[in-house]
């Protein structure tokens, strides 16, 4: 480690002009990164989801879908405003009233049923389905012409909406939450560290790592747009941690030396282990979120160990490389401390002895039950966008009209009419169902098929397949959802067996449920496994890994529990990646805690230990806490996306528990265990020969 330290220093000037290269190459790069907003390519192929939308794109294509309600309008100029629809670029097909029923009849003769699906209190409503998917540059340039043709009238909603307001949400949000982030760190850096420059230091090499992982996520054939939108704050906001630990030790070392030089080769020296040992955490956790089937974990992990890697490159060697370079400056722009001494905070802490431990077992328990009771979402509403958004407004204002909008596609073997008209009409006639889009609904079955527009009948039919669009006036997920899924795989298995295909938001949750319950149980169970060994390799003690471990992870349980009280749901992707990454990231501080007691357990007394041990790192675990909370919040309260959101939520509340648990529980708990913990100490040479 010595020898690595000499040579950072001694060519620190090369690294430096590395770092400036690499970073010009980053900038160039960034606008090649494919960013993929459709979550369906993350679904695993044995999906009962994913191979009926194979089915569905061999037999039909690829189109996107919407629906158009435009408002305050006769049928006559509904009509018009069909064809003008139907003419716009990008537009395959527009279905309307005209299409299910004889239009030339007196309004009164037309069906109730029809007309509440099709045109109600003088509104139209129409259904689009477009040349290109949902994703397709096309389809957003074909909506965004529809929406200019009357933004007063017209409102939008379906999976092409959808799709086109989480890209411009996301693409937007993430310099949003960055001109928020960015300041708030920086104050709270100001406060904990005694030089105007030091902030400035911190930001800049975790800043440059960040621009240099998101210009390198090129290599990737794409990455997810949640991955985009949480990838660079998440490790801006870990990452700090290094910097932070290894700076607060080249100023002590820099209080009883005066060069510089040899002050970072000791700082570097001391601090390695810790931040090695903090990132191996981190990094570990992210592995094992590579491994989950449902593969947005492997693009979240990929992006975010190589972010850990190029962060923990740059702390090691481009932060003391600008420390030495500016070391003058960080001497003239010092100032005293804004906040108050720790000796009085670690003196508090020790004195509160064995309450902390027992209140803690108290909270434990109802807080781990708790947590496995939530009630959590599995669907599309964990991706879905709030109503402070247009898409959202239009959604609410189609509801309030025509009723909840939730289409699931059934395909059959063609060839059947009159087997179609049977099942149609008994699915039609299911409580929930308030229409079915089809040839056997929308004409008459006695007219043959080649007598129809072309274009109709390639809609619904091809390759063999017949398809029909299931309209359900439920919720996405609710257990009134399931319960009529159910009936709908009924009907359709009494008429054809296993040869039909059902694909949907509703329809997929339970096989989504299915997936990411079984990923959980074994990515948290190999978390603690792969985090308990690196503590165990760090320290070289069996009890250790256990006190650490179960702190955060009682941390963990807390922060879940939290919604279960408050009765909110919890959506289960998010709860699951931030169980990974709350253990990954904050264990970090009870690493630094135990570190800094295990090098004073040496030459002083178990509490003279702990008690110095807090004075010296409590105020880099509140620095890092927070640092990783005001991320977290940013990207709760500033994020659209609900499922953006809630992680957030979960990583700013997570942060704050688990670094109080790390300063009032683990404290009592080393010292509760310190006869056992010195016992349990393996040499280096009996480790060695194991």
């Amino acid at each position: 480690m010595r020898k690595l330290s000499e040579g950072i220093v001694r060519y620190r000037k090369l690294i430096l002009i590395g770092y400036l290269v690499t970073v010009v190459l980053s900038l160039i790069a960034l606008p090649w990164v494919e960013i993929n907003y459709d979550n369906s390519r993350y679904l695993p192929s044995e999906m009962k989801t994913r191979q009926s939308l194979e089915v569905m794109q061999d037999a039909f294509g690829v189109d996107g879908s919407a629906q158009v309600m435009v408002k305050e309008v006769s049928i006559p100029e509904a009509l018009e405003w069909k064809d003008q629809l139907s003419r716009v670029s990008g537009v395959g097909q527009v279905l309307w009233l005209d299409d299910a029923v004889d239009i030339r009849k007196p309004q009164h003769f037309i069906s109730e049923s029809a007309l509440e699906s099709w045109y109600l209190n003088g509104h139209a409503l129409m259904q689009l389905s477009f040349v290109e998917d949902d994703y397709s540059l096309l389809t957003e340039k074909a909506l965004e012409d529809i929406r200019a043709m009357d933004p007063e009238r017209i409102f939008m909603r379906g999976p092409a909406v959808d799709a086109l307001s989480t890209r411009s949400i996301a693409s937007m949000e993430v310099n949003q939450i960055m001109i928020w982030m960015i300041p708030l760190l920086l104050l709270i850096l100001i406060l904990s560290t005694r030089s105007w420059l030091e902030p400035l230091l911190f930001m800049a090499t975790i800043g440059i790592s960040v621009l240099m992982n998101m210009g390198s996520n090129f290599i990737f054939p794409s990455i997810s747009y949640l991955t985009q939108t949480v990838a660079g704050i998440l490790q801006m906001a870990i990452a700090m941690d290094y910097s932070i630990f290894l700076l607060h030790r080249y100023q002590e070392e820099r209080a009883q030396c005066s060069y510089a030089t040899a002050s970072m080769k000791k700082a570097i020296c001391k601090t390695f282990s810790s931040i090695s040992g903090s990132s191996l955490t981190t990094i570990a956790c992210f592995v094992v979120l590579m491994m989950m089937r449902y593969r947005i974990g492997l693009d979240l992990g990929m992006v975010l160990v190589k972010g850990i890697l190029l962060s923990l490159l740059a702390v090691i060697l481009l932060l003391p490389a600008l420390t030495i370079l500016l070391d003058p400056w960080l001497e003239k722009t010092r100032h005293r401390p804004f906040l108050p001494s720790m000796s009085a905070v670690s003196r508090g802490i020790l004195k509160m002895k064995g309450v902390v431990c027992i209140l803690l077992f108290l909270i434990v328990v109802p807080s781990f039950l708790a947590q496995r009771s939530n009630h959590f979402l599995y669907g599309e509403s964990a991706a879905s966008v709030d109503l402070g958004t247009l898409t959202g407004a239009d959604a609410h204002a189609i509801e309030t009209v025509f009723g909840r909008f939730n289409p699931v596609v059934l395909m059959v073997p063609s060839g059947h009419v009159s087997k179609e008209v049977r099942m149609a009409n008994e699915i039609h006639s299911l409580r929930g169902i308030y229409q079915v889009q089809g040839l056997a609904t929308l004409v008459d079955p006695t007219i043959p098929r080649h007598m129809l527009p072309a274009s109709l009948v390639n809609h619904f039919e091809q390759k063999g397949l017949a398809r029909m669009v299931l309209m359900l006036d439920t919720p996405i997920e609710s257990e009134e959802v399931f319960a009529l899924v159910e009936e709908v795989k009924e009907k359709a298995h009494h008429y054809y067996a296993d040869e039909y295909h059902l694909l949907g938001a509703s329809s997929s949750i339970s096989d989504i449920k299915e997936v990411v319950e079984e990923d959980f149980v074994r990515i948290n169970i190999i978390s603690i496994l792969a985090i308990a060994l690196i503590v165990f390799l760090l320290f070289r003690s069996w009890i250790v890994p256990f006190l650490l471990v179960f702190v955060i992870q009682s941390a963990i349980w807390i922060n879940m529990a939290i919604p279960y009280f408050m009765g909110q749901p919890l959506i289960f992707i998010g709860y699951m990646m931030v169980n990974t990454v709350q253990l990954g990231a904050t264990i970090d501080y009870a690493i630094l805690l135990t570190s800094r007691y295990r090098y004073n357990r040496k030459t002083m007394e178990k509490r003279e230990a702990i008690s110095e041990a807090l004075k010296h790192s409590s105020l880099s675990i509140l620095s890092a806490a927070m640092i990783l909370a005001t991320a977290g919040w940013c990207l709760a309260f500033i994020s659209a996306i609900s499922g953006v959101s809630s992680i957030g939520l979960l990583i700013g509340r997570g942060a704050v528990i688990s670094s109080l648990l790390v300063l009032l529980a683990l404290p009592q708990l080393l010292l509760w265990s310190d006869g056992w913990m010195q016992s349990s100490i393996i040499k280096r040479k009996k480790l060695k020969e194991v």
